[in-house]
């Protein structure tokens, strides 16, 4: 072979290790938003199965399991939910696990560790709470340390996993907004110290009186996990509006260089009118054009994800 062959065949291997650069880069960029499948809480006939989390455009699976199906009893824990999970996201190409720990009323959250409870849920600055959530996150942690992509932050929850809190919440004896600023940055440091190396997604809330004290406990939670923090609404539809109070707090962040990731309000399919459209990619195109990292989609509209 001569010199000449030689410098054709090392300037087409360059073009082409450019050109494979190029390709990869434009499929990060275009690709950077996935789509998680979110597994319903309790059994259900409409669970993520195979099939659906097989789908190429699906890429990853978030379990959500209530606290007291996993910890009913001081001390007693049950994973196997969790293991059942991790199980099918390994046979379904090994794609990744987000874990979230709904806490908060409709029995949600155990009630063995006493403590004061208002609207059916533990106050969220009730030290007996917070000292149990930290306890079942240390002991997550031992088992499952690092095989999750994600951990949300929950705990001082009134609804499952959000920072809504109970209406008239404030009204309650002892209540503060140090003390609910304080207390999220607890259960946030629980988590962190159990899962290092996770993402740790938090679902926002406007709502009175957290709109009072969103702000605060974003900025502490950030001086605690860094850039582990994705800030997250979980009301994602087809006309979900840009000015919207709840997605301009999100936008507000992303400027300051904090990750941002939503959760659909509801099926597209079983529920158009509220979803403002039939077609899930209606919604999901909101989350991508707003920067999410992530969105969490019904198993009913992951079929319609392209």
């Amino acid at each position: 072979m001569t010199n000449l062959q030689r410098f054709k065949l090392l300037r087409i291997a360059l073009l082409l290790c450019g050109a494979a650069i190029v390709l990869i880069c434009a499929s990060i960029s275009w690709g950077q938003t996935l789509n998680f499948a979110l597994k319903p809480g309790q059994p259900t006939s409409r669970d993520v199965s195979d099939a659906l989390l097989k789908l190429p455009t699906v890429s990853g699976l978030t379990i959500r399991v209530p606290w007291f199906a996993i910890n009913s009893r001081p001390g007693v824990y049950d994973f196997s939910v969790i293991d059942r999970c991790l199980a099918q996201s390994q046979r379904c190409g090994h794609k990744p696990v987000k874990l979230i720990v709904q806490t908060g009323r409709d029995g949600l959250s155990p009630n063995w560790f006493g403590g004061q409870t208002y609207q059916g849920a533990p106050i969220p600055w009730s030290p007996e709470m917070l000292a149990a959530h930290a306890q079942l996150m240390n002991e997550l942690g031992r088992k499952y340390r690092y095989r999750f992509y994600a951990v949300h932050i929950t705990g001082p929850t009134h609804p499952s996993a959000e920072m809504h809190p109970a209406p008239n919440l404030d009204r309650v004896r002892g209540y503060s907004d140090a003390k609910m600023i304080q207390a999220w940055a607890t259960a946030a440091q629980s988590v962190a110290a159990a899962f290092p190396d996770a993402a740790l997604p938090l679902s926002i809330s406007v709502k009175k009186p957290a709109n009072r004290y969103v702000d605060a406990t974003i900025s502490k939670i950030r001086t605690i996990v860094g850039s582990r923090l994705i800030l997250q609404h979980n009301a994602l539809q087809a006309d979900t509006s840009v000015t919207a109070p709840h997605h301009q707090l999100l936008m507000k962040y992303r400027q300051l260089g904090v990750r941002v990731a939503f959760e659909m309000a509801c099926s597209a399919a079983d529920y158009p009118v509220r979803f403002g459209s039939a077609d899930v990619m209606d919604g999901v195109r909101v989350g991508r054009n707003s920067g999410a990292e992530f969105i969490d989609v019904y198993p009913p509209d992951l079929r319609g994800l392209k």
